[in-house]
């Protein structure tokens, strides 16, 4: 995805004039009638023109809600991609409550009455420009046994901060390789660095009890936002003047978008209706001949 800048400024040029003197004075023991010397010019050397910065373009906000489709029932992880802890299930403690259905979901029935969606990822596509942007840290927590937020959005370079606020200990990952061999105790925190574009999953898959999930989706740019509770999103700075396409996606629903072309200064409002996707287990791996111990193991 371009993120170039979209306007030129013309660079302005600096010209300086040098003045010289009207005349000389006389050489020294000369004539009132001597001829006088011609005045010396100081040379003088235009400075090297600054590029000014390229001025940022006019730009707009788009404003909207999810609703899940009229007759649709949302769809959960299969529990074969529910992340689970190596060697035999841990007893569940009774500190934590029963496991929950919705502790399944990526996308969650943010108001009944209205389908309202909540973690739906809303994200243009087609601009030229992207506002600057500082990395952000982005707060999780352990609470109940299970990571608290389903899903969330992320600009390539943020944080997560995983907190366990659970009177248990847990062993989380970033999805960035091998879970740590210290656990983390209650009030204990662990950052991730989001340094890769693309779907990242939050769990506590090494050695211990499951936490659930978080799905994390990375993206390069800043122009992205994840419906809250309410079900509603916002996008500030998007740029004016051009064709772009928004998309709603979450990885439980089926992606849609619409195209929208913005004025400067407009607050688009948009509303997005979305069914839900079906998840399949991924299918069990396959059987080879049995293999030549004398060959040792391929790793």
């Amino acid at each position: 995805m371009r993120a170039s800048s979209l306007v030129r400024v013309l660079v302005a040029l600096l010209s300086l004039s040098a003045c010289g003197s009207r005349g000389a004075a006389p050489a020294e023991g000369a004539g009132a009638g001597a001829e006088q010397a011609p005045a010396k010019q100081a040379a003088v050397t235009p400075p090297t023109p600054t590029p000014a910065p390229a001025a940022a373009p006019r730009t707009a906000t788009i404003i909207g809600i999810v609703r899940l489709a009229d007759g649709e029932s949302l769809s959960s992880w299969p529990d074969a991609l529910m992340p689970r802890p190596p060697g035999d299930p841990v007893a569940r403690p009774d500190l934590c409550g029963p496991p929950k259905l919705v502790d399944k979901q990526s996308a969650r029935m943010a108001d009944p009455g209205t389908r309202a969606l909540s973690g739906v990822l809303i994200a243009p596509i087609g601009f030229e420009w992207v506002p600057p942007r500082r990395a952000v840290t982005h707060e999780l927590a352990i609470r109940d046994c299970m990571i608290d937020r389903p899903f969330l959005d992320a600009t390539l370079g943020d944080r997560i901060r995983l907190t366990n606020e659970t009177d248990y200990p847990f062993l989380p990952t970033g999805g960035e390789g091998p879970g740590v061999t210290q656990a983390l105790m209650r009030g204990q925190s662990r950052e991730f660095t989001l340094d890769r574009p693309g779907p990242r999953t939050v769990a506590c898959n090494a050695f211990g009890l499951a936490c659930g999930r978080a799905d994390v989706m990375v993206l390069a740019h800043p122009l992205h936002a994840t419906t809250g509770a309410d079900g509603r999103f916002r996008i500030e700075q998007v740029q004016a003047y051009q064709d772009l396409s928004i998309h709603a996606w979450n990885p439980l629903l089926q992606e849609t978008s619409q195209p929208v072309r913005l004025n400067p200064g407009e607050t688009r409002t948009l509303e997005f209706v979305m069914r839900a996707a079906t998840v399949a287990p991924p299918a069990a791996p396959s059987q080879g001949p049995p293999r030549d111990p004398r060959e040792g193991d391929i790793h």
